[in-house]
């Protein structure tokens, strides 16, 4: 998840990630992201998953293939990213930048963002 959420800062999107589900809606309620991208495995708990998406409607979920984390990461990056470009473009996020990003992949080793960060009005305290 290190990579994924490097790669993604690095083209000017503003990324908060979440190993669990739980505070990757934590995190949607908190930021209100254009887009969460969510690995094979958080839709294991149909429950969970679909409180997850309720937490703001309007956010879009991209699902990263059962593979992505195995896949070569270079070419894996540039396939996420023309996903992520092409479903910001359909939903009207195109110019929006930084987009804020979601990302909830238990999958992917390596979550850098803990919810430690938060402060006591639920924001964010820190930016990484």
């Amino acid at each position: 998840m290190a990579y994924l959420s490097a790669f993604l800062k690095r083209r000017n999107f503003e990324v908060y990630t979440a190993k669990f589900l739980s505070d990757a809606t934590t995190i949607v309620k908190c930021t209100r992201p254009c887009l969460a991208i969510c690995g094979s495995t958080t839709q294991a708990s149909s429950v969970a998953f679909e409180k997850f998406r309720q937490a703001d409607p309007r956010m879009q979920v991209l699902l990263l293939p059962a593979d992505f984390h195995a896949a070569e990461a270079s070419q894996a990056g540039m396939d996420l990213l023309d996903r992520i470009q092409r479903l910001l473009a359909a939903t009207g996020y195109a110019n929006l930048r930084p987009a804020r990003l979601c990302v909830a992949a238990p999958e992917i080793p390596d979550a850098l963002f803990p919810l430690s960060h938060l402060d006591k009005r639920g924001k964010f305290g820190v930016s990484i």
